[in-house]
């Protein structure tokens, strides 16, 4: 088929389709002006590819290599977005499409009518999830709170059993402390609860003193033969002065 016969001809001439697919396989050939004349026998746009040519097998091989990594590094990428899109999804910090893209309501009023139940539902899910996440949370604190609770009572013999009337009040006394106090620890908790339940109790020495001074056996000394003056004396004076007496 010669193209220069085909190029002299009116479009209108050109009827035969080997003639018309020579235009188009040899349309770059042609001149601006050709290309308008004959332009209904233009290629479509992305037209068929053309052929490789490669000057050795060398050149082939380093074609096809090439073209072996960059689809391996386009389906890792691909992968890798998959991945990072689930991940994010689990952490709820995607959202997906309310509507189908083709969606097109009437008004405003229309679009939120509809969207509203989709709305709603995302809400409550993630009211849950946070829900659930903070149980979470609130179970491991108090399961190490447990924890430190039972070294306090292995370390401590003498403390209430748990499960014990006695044991059920010292674990509310613990926590009513952690809580008034902010603390992040029972050990904590258990230093401020033996400071504020400790037994104040009275030294021998000075249980005997004051024996002494109020007559012995616990019975008031008489006040017969005392002056005034010296029952008016300071408590701190009357035992340094039994005191001396004493040594």
């Amino acid at each position: 088929m010669d193209l220069e016969d085909i190029r002299l001809k009116d479009p209108s001439e050109i009827t035969d389709p080997e003639e018309q697919k020579a235009l188009t396989d040899n349309w770059d050939q042609l001149t601006e002006e050709e290309k308008t004349t004959f332009d209904e026998f233009k290629p479509e746009e992305g037209g068929e590819p053309k052929p490789f040519t490669f000057k050795s097998e060398d050149e082939l091989v380093e074609k096809v290599t090439e073209i072996q990594k960059k689809i391996r590094a386009d389906e890792k990428a691909e992968e890798e977005a998959r991945i990072k899109e689930e991940e994010a999804k689990k952490k709820g910090e995607v959202i997906e499409d309310f509507a189908d893209p083709n969606y097109r309501p009437a008004n405003w009023n229309q679009a939120f009518k509809d969207m509203y139940p989709k709305i709603r539902d995302n809400i409550l899910k993630d009211i849950s999830n946070l829900t659930a996440k903070q149980r979470k949370q609130l179970d491991e604190i108090n399961k190490g709170f447990d924890e430190e609770i039972a070294q306090i009572r292995k370390d401590n013999p003498s403390l209430p059993a748990k499960g014990t009337k006695e044991g059920i009040k010292f674990d509310k006394d613990l926590a009513a402390i952690g809580a008034k106090y902010k603390l992040g620890s029972m050990s904590d908790a258990y230093n401020i609860y033996k400071d504020t339940h400790a037994k104040k109790e009275v030294p021998p020495t000075q249980k005997n003193l004051v024996s002494k001074i109020s007559g012995g056996g616990g019975e008031p000394a008489p006040t017969s033969g005392l002056k005034y003056s010296r029952l008016k004396r300071p408590l701190d004076e009357r035992i340094d002065e039994k005191l001396e007496q004493t040594s």
